[in-house]
């Protein structure tokens, strides 16, 4: 049984809660949690355009070649046009044997947080190890992670990084500001649990 997926805690933070506005369900493991009784969809991208088709699928192609890459327990990758990519990329090479080092990131310091740093803190809070370059950072990967208490930095694609991370980690691993998911991804938490994770969301009081 993985228990990286089935022990992942998300807790929301730094927003205010109106206790009379959440319902109460049981979770797979019989848990009493709360969910917001409101949630926020976003307009889904029109899939019958070409265009979009054809970047969805350079995207696809792309991505499969870099994990392939790191994979191989050595890669160096550039972020030059995949900035966006870098965090679960990372989070995927802390969690494979070997050394990857990711290069022409620099831009990644001045996103929702500095990336370069808050990738790194997600990976050494979960038993990893990474350090910063000039233009990115390099990781030396293990498996599996260990797991533990880790916090978004209020950028969504951390948080998501966070429960992907849960996969490869053998104790639970606790989100702080799960809500940052909130600004791409607004249904991550209930389609993370549709393929099969585990997640109990509470109060961060």
């Amino acid at each position: 049984e993985n228990q990286g997926v089935d022990n992942f805690s998300v807790r929301q933070k730094q927003a205010p809660v109106d206790k009379g506005n959440h319902h109460r369900r049981v979770d797979k493991r019989g848990d009493s949690v709360k969910h917001p009784v409101v949630m926020v969809f976003r307009k889904p991208e029109d899939k019958n355009s070409h265009l979009a088709q054809k970047q969805q699928k350079n995207h696809a192609d792309g991505q499969e070649i870099r994990i392939r890459q790191i994979r191989s327990g050595s890669a160096e990758i550039s972020a030059r046009d995949i900035p966006d990519l870098v965090p679960v990329l990372a989070v995927l090479a802390a969690a494979t044997p070997g050394t990857t080092r990711f290069a022409d990131a620099r831009r990644l310091r001045i996103k929702e947080s500095d990336r370069i740093e808050s990738t790194l803190t997600l990976i050494r809070a979960l038993g990893g190890t990474g350090s910063a370059t000039d233009d990115g950072m390099v990781i030396q990967g293990r498996y599996p992670l260990r797991g533990g208490c880790c916090d978004s930095a209020n950028d969504h694609r951390i948080a998501m990084s966070a429960a992907v991370a849960a996969l490869a980690c053998t104790e639970p691993v606790i989100l702080t500001g799960a809500q940052a998911v909130e600004k791409s991804y607004p249904t991550f938490w209930q389609e993370y649990e549709r393929l099969g994770g585990r997640v109990r969301l509470e109060e961060d009081v």
